[in-house]
C-alpha cells in the first residue's frame, strides 16, 4: 500500500512542476563547497502534510542519488516562498527553480491556461489523462515558453465542478 501511495505521489508531483528556463536571477549555484554542485530551489506553496510534499522529498532523493550529489535542492515548504503566483512569478524570474501550480494562477501567466477553468471540460478523467499527456497537453507546456517557463507536466488536483449557495 506504501509503494502504491508513494508511486501516485511521484505521478502527481512530476505531472505538473514548473521549472525556470534560463531567467536571469538563477538560483541554481555552485556549491560553496568547491565540489562542483549545483544547488536549486524548490518553493512548494503546499504544508508538509500534504502528499505532494512527501513526493518533492522523494524527487530530491532521486535528483540528489541520481546526479551522484552533483545536484542538491533546497526544498522551501509551507508557502514561505508565496503561494502559487508568487512562486510561479519566482520560477519566471529565475529567483526559485521550480514549483509546483494548479492551472489557475499559471492562466495568468499563459491565456491558454484558463482552458482548464472551464467545469466539465473532460467528460471522465481517462479522457483528461489522454489529451493532457498527448499533443494538446503538451502544446499547452509549450505555450509557456514564452514566459520563461517550462512546463514539465500535470497533476491531478480534482475536477472543476459548479457550485452555488
Amino acid at each position: 500500500m506504501f509503494k502504491k501511495l508513494v508511486t501516485i505521489v511521484l505521478v502527481m508531483l512530476m505531472s505538473f512542476l514548473l521549472a525556470g528556463c534560463g531567467g536571469s536571477g538563477g538560483e541554481e549555484k555552485k556549491s560553496a563547497g568547491g565540489d562542483g554542485a549545483y544547488t536549486i530551489k524548490i518553493g512548494s506553496p503546499v504544508v508538509e502534510t500534504h502528499p505532494a510534499h512527501n513526493g518533492f522529498l522523494k524527487f530530491i532523493e532521486l535528483v540528489e542519488k541520481n546526479s551522484n550529489g552533483k545536484i542538491k535542492a533546497e526544498l522551501h515548504a509551507n508557502g514561505v516562498l508565496g503561494g502559487d503566483r508568487e512562486l510561479t512569478e519566482a520560477v519566471q524570474m529565475g529567483t526559485v527553480t521550480m514549483t509546483l501550480s494548479s492551472t489557475s494562477p499559471v492562466a495568468n501567466f499563459e491565456k491558454s491556461f484558463y482552458l482548464f477553468d472551464l467545469p466539465f471540460l473532460f467528460p471522465d478523467r481517462e479522457t483528461a489523462y489522454k489529451v493532457l499527456d498527448g499533443p494538446i497537453g503538451q502544446k499547452l507546456l509549450d505555450n509557456l515558453a514564452s514566459q520563461g517557463i517550462k512546463g514539465l507536466g500535470y497533476w491531478e488536483n480534482g475536477f472543476r465542478h459548479i457550485t452555488n449557495t
